[in-house]
């Protein structure tokens, strides 16, 4: 019985130890904290697109010292941002990849207010150090 445990655990660690060597090439959601957001008068009724591949490049994005959680050797993170000159109700997105290509559509759901609105839509994603592979449309209504 003790053999019989003692054989499930190996093989679990060991499914697990090939598991994490995996590439993980899988995209993932980053949501910025709205006082991290940058706003920065460059993109002021307009959008932008950046990559970020290092903990340095993010501190600075984002004005914080605040730490990303990113693996950078492996990830970056993917954003497109803008500022509004009205207020922002709502930023829906969706991106879809085809091989080491990035469609980003962005719509984001002003109002009439008169504060600053700046919003962000962020991905991790494997590897990336070409913006020119990443498309961005965004719409504002």
């Amino acid at each position: 019985m003790a053999k019989k445990i003692l054989m499930c655990l190996f093989l679990t660690l060991l499914i697990a130890a090939c598991s994490s060597d995996k590439e993980d090439n899988n995209i993932y959601g980053y949501t910025f904290q709205q006082k991290d957001l940058n706003r920065d008068d460059d993109v002021l009724n307009k959008s932008a697109t950046k990559l970020i591949n290092s903990e340095q490049e993010f501190k600075e994005f984002t004005h914080s010292e605040t730490a990303s959680g990113i693996n950078f050797s492996k990830k970056t993170l993917l954003v497109v941002y803008g500022c509004r000159s009205t207020g922002v109700d709502k930023v829906t997105d969706n991106i879809s990849r085809d091989g080491d290509k990035y469609m980003i559509t962005v719509n984001v759901r002003c109002n009439f207010t008169a504060v600053l609105g700046p919003w962000a839509v962020a991905y991790i994603v494997p590897k990336l150090t070409n913006l020119n592979n990443v498309k961005a449309v965004v719409t504002y209504n």
